[in-house]
């Protein structure tokens, strides 16, 4: 395999704040090529663990590549995965795949056991940055229709952070949402859902629903119309549902079975 030259390829750092800045502009950046398939691209990353960790972890779950090796301090190697070795839950694919109004559209539905009436075009990476100092975000898959938003998101690590991650994308979504002068009551219905490739709690549940509930009495709803939905796709025998068990079935063992 050629290696590539570092004059078309230059090496560049990787910051502290890790891996959501510098791996993105180093995969995106109009300021170099994108590699194509079959060339061993150089990185350079600082001598610490934690950058250099967040940043294999980044190219490894949101590129489309391969890692061939890391020598820290110096440089991380890797190439573009072969289409062949793709899954649903490579973030690219996933992107593509979901791309397909229909696709997109039945996945939602076999997700959460409803109907959903015509989507928009669904949005791909969609960044909500609100204000110049406030921290961004961007969205996986992000679809809506005439009642409700859907944000959609595969995760192949669960940090300890996700509980805290959903709560700021759904309020961000919120403010996307409604324009200045509406009324509270024209906010639509909201889904964050993260679909896991771990379990994300441990308690080997296929689904985790969280809604917010009065802890006095818990039949008592607060009825806002959020929710946050986690699939661990790993548990996929123990859905009860057999459309929703056999898609989760697919993400974990890449095989159709309906």
């Amino acid at each position: 395999m050629q290696r590539a030259r570092s004059a078309k390829f230059p090496a560049r750092p990787c910051n502290e704040r890790g891996a959501r800045s510098s791996p993105r502009n180093l995969a995106t950046s109009a300021e170099r090529e994108v590699p194509r398939a079959g060339n061993d691209v150089p990185v350079y990353f600082h001598k610490k663990a934690r950058n250099l960790s967040l940043c294999k972890r980044y190219i490894d779950q949101r590129l489309p590549c391969r890692i061939i090796s890391i020598t820290e301090g110096a440089a991380m190697e890797y190439t573009h995965k072969p289409v062949e070795e793709l899954t649903f839950t490579d973030d690219f694919m996933f992107g593509t795949v979901m791309k397909n109004k229909a696709i997109c559209k039945g996945v939602i539905e076999r997700l959460l056991h409803i109907k959903v009436g015509k989507i928009e075009y669904p949005s791909l990476q969609k960044t909500i940055a609100p204000f110049y100092e406030s921290k961004g975000i961007r969205l996986d898959v992000y679809v809506f229709d005439s009642d409700r938003v859907f944000d959609i998101e595969i995760q192949t690590s669960i940090p300890p952070s996700l509980p805290k991650r959903t709560r700021y994308y759904q309020s961000l979504m919120d403010v996307d949402n409604l324009l200045r002068g509406q009324s509270y009551a024209e906010l639509k219905e909201s889904y964050v859902i993260f679909i896991c490739t771990q379990d994300p709690f441990g308690k080997s549940l296929p689904v985790y629903e969280f809604r917010n509930i009065c802890t006095a009495d818990g039949t008592l709803f607060l009825d806002d119309k959020s929710y946050k939905v986690f699939y661990n796709v790993g548990a996929y025998s123990k859905e009860g549902e057999p459309e929703l068990s056999a898609l989760l079935e697919y993400l974990c063992e890449r095989r159709a079975t309906s």
